[in-house]
């Protein structure tokens, strides 16, 4: 018996002590007196057994309760197929978590009425209508400027998206619309094209008037070269009928250039007064005569007179009282030039818009002065052909280069809620600690979408959190009040 309780003891105390604190007496029968049945033996054994009663009790104070135990975790398994973790205890019991690693929105759609559509990895999806975040925008037709749009359902990417297409209104382009330089240059041909026109319709009536006479020049009639040259014939044939004469009645020579003889005053020119002095006559506004050159207008070279006046200082009548106004019924001298720069102006201000004179003006531009081409050349003018496809160079700079919507990834990139100046596009970020600025909503691994007008200056930005499934964030200003605007949020409803 004493040897079961030794060894039962030994079993319970190797347990609770690591090293051994009992040495065995190793009892002896009798004849045998080494290991005597008495006080001090047994009090061995009686101290260490109070000592394992005392290590027993301490052992079941500390010991791991069954009930605690059994909820302990026996093993964990993921399954990377559906994203979730299964949990089992020691006794048997499992729980699962689903992580919805596949409701993770994987693409998005936005349909014309504005209702955006997210698909998750398992194919569920998600609607929001944000119609209300997208603002329509209108293209009003100009007076040059027509524009047309057109929904397409598909296009060369395979997404619907809104094409705007502007077109030059047919006729609408004027001077205003061209570059300074270019308008400079026509106007300044137009005016010299205008300006010669003029003068030439002036000299014209100026070559008939001396020609042949013109009834809108007083005196004319009897002051020009065909008048002149049939006085001469006449002249002519009087002195050689008083040639004639002279010789027939004296036997004298009538004088001749380079021949001394007699001669016979035409008394037109010439007159002979009773004494017989002859003397010239000066001529009048009716009659021919000898004149005198007044050194202003006219003036003698070598014997000839000539016109030595310019344009500028000519009096010419202004019947139309463009520069000076009428004395009564009576129309009042001024200068040609006044005159032409008053007409010119006039024609730059009043007339430069009527289509029918551009037209005649345009004319005197010669084709060889025009080019399709730009090219650096003070010689040459742009045609329409060269205006319009310059425009349509500088709307397709300006179009929307938005319609393609492109995907960043932020995941390890600073990301700041308050830069507005981010590319339309939708942005995949990462934790926290790359955020600058953002809403009181949690945003970790959330996807961002910056929706912008390259046209005005506005843009939206809105957020679909990881963590809150159905939920959305916004906010939408303009560059001045981007970062003081308020962000919103909507709860979508689960479908």
């Amino acid at each position: 018996m004493i040897q079961s309780i030794s060894k039962a003891v030994r079993q319970v105390v190797s347990k609770i002590w690591p090293n051994k604190k009992y040495n065995r007496i190793n009892w002896q029968n009798r004849p045998s007196t080494a290991t005597a049945l008495g006080a001090t033996n047994l009090n061995k054994i009686d101290v260490f057994c109070n000592d394992v009663d005392n290590a027993l009790i301490q052992m079941d104070a500390g010991k791991l309760n069954i009930e605690t135990a059994n909820s302990m975790l026996a093993s964990v398994s993921f399954d990377s197929e559906t994203g979730k973790f299964t949990f089992k205890e020691l006794d048997g019991t499992t729980y699962e978590y689903d992580l919805n690693l596949e409701k993770i929105p994987v693409s998005f759609t936005l349909t014309e009425d504005g209702i955006l559509t997210m698909t998750t990895e398992d194919g569920t999806q998600w609607t929001c209508n944000i119609a209300d975040l997208i603002k329509d925008y209108v293209f009003d037709d100009s007076d040059t400027i027509a524009f047309e749009k057109e929904f397409v359902e598909e296009d060369d990417e395979g997404k619907g998206s809104y094409h705007v297409t502007a077109s030059v209104k047919a006729g609408s382009i004027n001077e205003s619309h061209l570059d300074p330089d270019y308008r400079s240059d026509i106007l300044t041909y137009k005016n010299q094209a205008l300006t010669a026109a003029n003068d030439s319709l002036t000299y014209s009536k100026d070559s008939k008037r001396w020609a042949v006479g013109d009834a809108e020049y007083e005196g004319s009639a009897t002051d020009n070269s065909k008048y002149y040259k049939e006085q001469a014939e006449a002249a002519k044939a009087a002195a050689e009928q008083a040639r004639d004469e002279a010789q027939a009645a004296t036997g004298a020579v009538v004088m001749a250039p380079g021949v001394l003889g007699v001669g016979k005053p035409d008394n037109t020119t010439i007159e002979v007064a009773s004494d017989g002095t002859i003397s010239a006559k000066e001529a009048t506004s009716t009659s021919p005569g000898i004149s005198r050159p007044d050194g202003t207008t006219l003036g003698v070279e070598e014997g000839v007179m000539k016109m030595i006046a310019d344009a500028t200082s000519l009096l010419i009548t202004d019947n139309q009282e463009l520069v000076v106004e009428k004395v009564g019924d009576v129309a009042q001298k001024t200068t040609t030039q006044l005159l032409i720069d008053t007409i010119a102006q006039k024609v730059a201000n009043e007339l430069v818009t009527n289509s029918a004179l551009t037209t005649t003006l345009a004319n005197y531009v010669t084709k060889a002065m025009m080019s399709n081409v730009q090219v650096n050349d003070q010689n040459k003018v742009p045609t329409s052909s060269l205006a319009f496809s310059m425009n349509q160079a500088i709307i397709e700079l300006n179009s929307d280069m938005g319609n393609t919507l492109k995907t960043f990834n932020y995941n390890n990139i600073m990301f700041d809620f308050n830069k507005y100046d981010y590319p339309a596009g939708l942005y995949r970020l990462g934790t926290e600690e790359y955020m600058q600025n953002s809403p009181s909503i949690s945003l970790a691994f959330s996807v961002i979408l910056v929706l912008k007008n390259p046209l005005q200056d506005t843009l939206a930005m809105v957020g679909f959190p990881f963590e809150r499934y159905g939920t959305i964030v916004f906010r939408q200003a303009n560059t001045t009040h981007w970062a003081t605007a308020d962000w919103f949020k909507i709860e979508g409803v689960s479908i």
